[in-house]
C-alpha cells in the first residue's frame, strides 16, 4: 500500500471512532453519512504531510487533521443546499440534506465546526504546544470560516454573473485553497516550524489546493453541461475555469500549480520530500479520479 493511501486509511478509521456515538444519534448520522463518504482526503493528508516534514508522527497529530476534514465535510453539508446550490449527488450518493432534512443537515454542519476546534485544541494540548503558537493555529481555523474564508468563496460563487478569471481566482482561492493553505500550517505548527517555514507551508498548500480545485472543475466539464449535480444551473457551476479557457489550459495550469506548490517548499531540503511526494500523488491521482 502507498503511503498517503495509509494516511488516507488512518484518516478514515479515526473519523468513523469519532462518530461512533452521541447523545443524539440522527444528528450524528447525518454527520458520518457525509464525513465517511468516499473522499481522497487529500486536506487532513497535506496536514499530516507538513507536520511529518519537522519530525511528527502521522499518528500524533491525526486529530488535527481530522478536525480539518470535518471544518471542509461542513462546508459540504451547507453548500449542498437548496437554497444555495441545490446539488442532487455528492460522491455519488445522495447530500445529506435529502437523506435526514435541511434542519438537521444545517445543525449537524454547526456542530462539526465544534467537534473540528475541540479536536485541533485537545492535539495542541497533548503535544504541548506553546501558547503563541497554539493560539495561532486556533486562529488560521477561525479564518477558514470567517467573514473572509470558505463561506465567503462560496457566497461569491453563488452570486457570480460574469465569467472574468479574477472573480474565478478569488472564488477557488476562498473556497478551496484556503482549506489547504490552513492544513500545512498547523501541521507545521504541531511539528515545530519556525515562521518562515511556515510561510512557505502556507504557498505550497495554497498551490495545491488550487491545483485541485481546477482538477475539480476538469472533472465536472467531462461530467458534461446535463450533470444533475448542479440542476438549477444546467451545468456547470458559474466558477468552472475549464469553461473558461478549455481543458488542455487547465490541465496545464493545474500542472504548473503543482510545480510551484514544490519550488515553495524546496528550501527545506530533504525534509520536504514527503510533501513533494505527495503534490506528485494529488496531481497523478487527481486527474483520474474526482478531488
Amino acid at each position: 500500500m502507498r503511503p498517503f493511501e495509509q494516511y488516507r486509511n488512518l484518516v478514515d478509521n479515526r473519523l468513523s471512532e469519532l462518530l461512533a456515538a452521541s447523545d443524539d444519534a440522527l444528528l450524528v448520522e447525518a454527520q458520518a453519512y457525509t464525513v465517511l463518504s468516499d473522499a481522497p482526503r487529500y486536506r487532513p493528508i497535506l496536514l499530516l504531510c507538513s507536520a511529518k516534514s519537522f519530525g511528527r508522527t502521522p499518528k500524533s497529530v491525526l486529530d488535527a487533521a481530522c478536525a480539518i476534514e470535518l471544518v471542509h465535510s461542513a462546508t459540504i453539508m451547507i453548500s449542498d443546499m437548496p437554497s444555495v446550490e441545490f446539488t442532487l449527488s455528492r460522491r455519488d450518493q445522495l447530500p445529506a440534506y435529502r437523506m435526514f432534512g435541511g434542519a438537521c443537515s444545517i445543525l449537524a454542519a454547526c456542530a462539526l465546526f465544534g467537534s473540528a476546534f475541540k479536536l485541533v485544541s485537545s492535539n495542541l494540548e497533548r503535544l504541548k504546544i506553546e501558547k503563541p503558537k497554539a493560539m495561532d493555529a486556533i486562529g488560521c481555523m477561525s479564518d477558514a470560516i470567517g467573514l473572509d474564508g470558505l463561506f465567503s468563496g462560496i457566497w461569491k460563487e453563488y452570486r457570480l454573473t460574469e465569467n472574468r478569471m479574477e472573480l474565478i481566482q478569488d472564488i477557488h482561492a476562498k473556497r478551496t485553497a484556503l482549506l489547504f493553505s490552513i492544513a500545512a500550517r498547523i501541521g507545521g505548527i504541531l511539528g515545530g516550524a519556525r515562521k518562515s517555514e511556515l510561510g512557505m507551508l502556507e504557498v505550497c498548500g495554497r498551490n495545491i489546493g488550487l491545483a485541485v480545485r481546477i482538477i475539480e472543475d476538469i472533472w465536472e466539464y467531462w461530467e458534461g453541461q446535463d450533470s444533475s449535480r448542479k440542476p438549477t444551473r444546467k451545468g456547470l457551476r458559474p466558477a468552472n475555469i475549464v469553461k473558461l479557457m478549455g481543458q488542455e489550459t487547465a490541465r496545464e495550469m493545474a500542472k504548473n500549480l503543482i510545480v510551484s506548490s514544490q519550488e515553495a517548499i524546496k528550501p527545506l531540503g530533504k525534509s520536504a520530500n514527503t510533501l513533494l511526494s505527495f503534490a506528485d500523488y494529488i496531481l497523478a491521482t487527481g486527474l483520474v479520479r474526482k478531488a
